[in-house]
Formats: C-alpha cells, sequence, structure tokens
C-alpha cells in the first residue's frame, strides 16, 4: 500500500490513470442505473375489477354476457399481419380469455407503441396504426355476424396499454 502512495506522489501518469479509471467506474454506475427500469408495468390482476366495466348498470352487464355467449363461435379472430397506411405492421386478436369477465371480449392489438398516448396522428403515427387496426377489427367481427355495438372490449392487463387505447378509441369515436 506505502508502494502505492509513492507511486501516486511521485508519477503524474499514475494519478491520471487511477482519476481516469475512478470517472469511468462512477459514469457506468450512473448510467446504468439510469437505465434500468424502476419498475414493471402495472397489471390488472385476474379477479380484480375491470374499469371498463365500472360504468355498467345490471341490465347492460347482463345484455353483454348474453351476447358473448352467443358470438363465441365465430371467436376467436386472429389476424397476424396487416398493414397500415403508416408503415407500422400490427397483429389484431379479437377472443375471450378464461378468468376474464363473463361480459367482456379482448380486442388487443400489436405491433405498435402505446407509451406515447398524444392522439394527433401528425405527431403519433401509432395513433393511426391503431385506428386502422381498429376498423380493420371491427369490419372483421361484422364478416363474422358479430355486432361490435353490443360487446364490452378490453384492451389489455397492463394499464397504461389499457388506458392509452381506450383513450384513443373514445378520441377517434371507433365504436359510435
Amino acid at each position: 500500500m506505502k508502494s502505492l502512495i509513492k507511486l501516486l506522489q511521485t508519477n503524474r501518469f499514475a494519478r491520471i490513470a487511477l482519476g481516469a479509471t475512478i470517472g469511468i467506474g462512477i459514469l457506468v454506475l450512473i448510467l446504468s442505473s439510469s437505465n434500468s427500469p424502476t419498475s414493471s408495468p402495472t397489471r390488472i390482476q385476474s379477479g380484480s375489477t375491470r374499469p371498463e366495466l365500472e360504468s355498467l348498470n345490471q341490465t347492460q352487464r347482463q345484455d353483454a354476457i348474453k351476447y358473448r355467449t352467443g358470438a363465441t363461435d365465430a371467436l376467436p379472430i386472429y389476424i397476424k399481419s396487416y398493414s397500415t397506411s403508416v408503415g407500422i405492421e400490427t397483429q389484431i386478436n379479437i377472443f375471450v380469455r378464461d378468468g376474464d369477465p363473463p361480459e367482456s371480449i379482448r380486442f388487443e392489438i400489436y405491433g405498435l407503441s402505446y407509451a406515447n398516448p398524444d392522439t394527433d396522428p401528425s405527431v403519433n403515427p401509432n395513433i393511426k396504426a391503431f385506428q386502422e387496426s381498429f376498423i380493420h377489427g371491427l369490419k372483421v367481427m361484422r364478416t363474422e355476424g358479430l355486432t361490435p355495438s353490443r360487446m364490452i372490449f378490453l384492451y389489455s392487463d397492463i394499464d397504461y396499454i389499457r388506458k392509452t387505447a381506450t383513450n384513443w378509441v373514445n378520441h377517434l369515436g371507433l365504436l359510435n
């Protein structure tokens, strides 16, 4: 240890090398901690109350349950690859999952980013890709003899995807 201290006192190059090594080490620690996720996406737990269903009255729930029971013969609908006008390739899945509320049907669109909830297509091409994919999914459902207006859709179990998709559907009036 004494020889290391003496080396650092007498050798300028050793001091610079040690300083650079410490500086790089600190930089690596800072960068690696800022890139690691602080938490995983919030998921709706199985059996939890779904926000999509909170505003429904008992009659609406019963109608949706009855319609879903008859509609399951036409499900699932999987569209593996749908090309949108903004160059985003999506996958559209319309299905029923065990454990979901009995009045609900999943309508999930993959391949685009829900991280930017902006509703302006000139700033966020994902909303245009979502809109085109959603409309295509509705068209396919109608072709299969389904009536989307009688369905209660779940867009995801991941909170930010669910919120963004719900916002886009409402903003664009996709179910009107």
